[in-house]
């Protein structure tokens, strides 16, 4: 029994000095959470407060002034549709007097979030947009500040229409303009923010695509026909031509120095035609892939085109002249060369001409016998050089004649193939 006794008052005890720890810990806990709750009562006053008869479908002012600025992360360009497409942080700023209070009032409050939904903001829309009914922003709070400044980030997707010039391609620079206002009210006037304050022009932070960013350009400005004020974001875009530079330049100087050599093969070579016949096939394969590439309705073409299409009708001009060349040195003539092209040939021609070592016979006389040209010892240096030392007029010297005469033609194309392929050049070098 008084083991009984002893037990429930150890119990007892034990239970007491619990209920004490609990009792002196508790004012802290209701103190902190007094404070918490007073906060938040303080939070939910000052809204209720201020938006006590507030219209949401009203201006905040007659002539409310709104500022823009665009803080982007990614740019793009559709190029055969002709759209600029923009990814940014759209910061918009405004005064709304109705929603102005002494934070003194309210627990030294000095800013408030409010819901889209609950007060009035400026519905910005692009002017020059694709598709109007994509001008919809995400759900995103809004800060109102105790003096009337209203502050809304929404981020966005803008999509609109940029006027492209493809001359210069693949080392164009495009210029693209974002016009922001609003259809809403001639009222609601819109101005652009410090351009220090607006955005940040670094790349470091931006989506690497295949345009960069070379200036920015912010204006504010009026329609026109609507009266309507907007604020214009002009975007000076450089395309990145480190792969262009590798898979078009590259081909399109192999092309020509290949164009060229084909005048080098020995006028008999009937490769001259198949290495020809390859450069236009390759020619008309890369037109074939700019096709794919480049938008068919743009208002410039590209001046790399205008190169390779020159560049395929002068391949076709040295196809013709390859069949001339073959024709003249195969063919077995039975007169000679006739005695002004000889002249021409032995004078400082063949010199211009690197046609030192081959020579023709000025003498028109006539020799029956069948006797082999005479041919010097610069002969076994190339199978087509022939000195003749004979005027015999067998058909031996009639077909070294007439190869001289070959060759010639091919190395004056030569010349003239250099000159017009250094003209172009010029003419379409960016």
């Amino acid at each position: 029994m008084i083991l009984k006794k002893r037990t429930i008052i150890i119990f007892c005890l034990f239970f007491g000095i619990k209920l004490i720890t609990a009792e002196n810990d508790e004012p802290a806990t209701t103190n902190t959470t007094t404070i918490q709750l007073s906060k938040d009562n303080e939070l939910d006053r000052l809204k209720r407060d201020l938006l006590v008869n507030y219209d949401k479908y009203s201006k905040p002012s007659s002539k409310p002034l709104i500022s823009l600025c665009v803080n982007y992360i990614a740019i793009d360009l559709d190029e055969h549709a002709g759209i600029f497409k923009i990814y940014l942080w759209l910061v918009i700023e405004w005064k709304d007097p109705k929603l102005v209070w002494n934070r003194n009032d309210y627990s030294n409050i000095s800013f408030l979030n409010f819901a889209v939904h609950e007060i009035w903001q400026p519905e910005v829309v692009a002017f020059n947009s694709v598709d109007q009914s994509m001008e919809t922003y995400p759900d995103t709070l809004m800060i109102a500040y105790n003096d009337g400044s209203m502050l809304w980030v929404p981020p966005h997707e803008f999509k609109v229409f940029c006027d492209m010039d493809f001359s210069l391609w693949p080392y164009d620079k495009q210029n693209c303009s974002l016009k922001l206002g609003t259809w809403a009210s001639r009222d609601i006037k819109f101005f652009p923010k410090k351009q220090e304050r607006c955005f940040d022009t670094s790349e470091e932070d931006k989506v690497i695509s295949e345009w960069k960013t070379n200036k920015i350009v912010v204006q504010n400005g009026t329609d026109p026909i609507t009266n309507y004020d907007y604020v214009e974001f002009s975007f000076e875009l450089q395309r990145r031509t480190a792969l262009h530079r590798i898979l078009i330049i590259t081909p399109a100087t192999c092309i020509i120095l290949m164009i060229l050599s084909s005048f080098w093969l020995p006028p008999q070579c009937g490769e001259k035609i198949l290495l020809n016949g390859i450069n236009a096939l390759l020619i008309l394969a890369f037109l074939m892939y700019f096709g794919q590439l480049l938008p068919i309705l743009a208002d410039h073409t590209p001046l790399i085109v205008l190169f390779l299409c020159n560049s395929l009708l002068l391949t076709s001009f040295s196809m013709i002249i390859s069949v001339c060349v073959i024709y003249i040195a195969d063919i077995n003539h039975e007169k000679r060369l006739p005695q002004y092209l000889r002249n021409i040939l032995n004078n400082h021609v063949c010199n211009i001409l690197c046609l030192s070592h081959l020579s023709v016979s000025v003498d028109n006389t006539v020799n029956n016998d069948e006797d082999e040209p005479k041919i010097d010892g610069n002969s076994s240096q190339d199978p087509q050089i022939f000195e003749l030392s004979s005027p015999s007029t067998s058909k031996k010297i009639i077909k070294n004649d007439w190869i001289t005469f070959a060759v010639a033609i091919d190395r004056l194309s030569f010349i003239v193939y250099c000159i017009i392929f250094a003209i172009l050049a010029i003419k379409y070098s960016v």
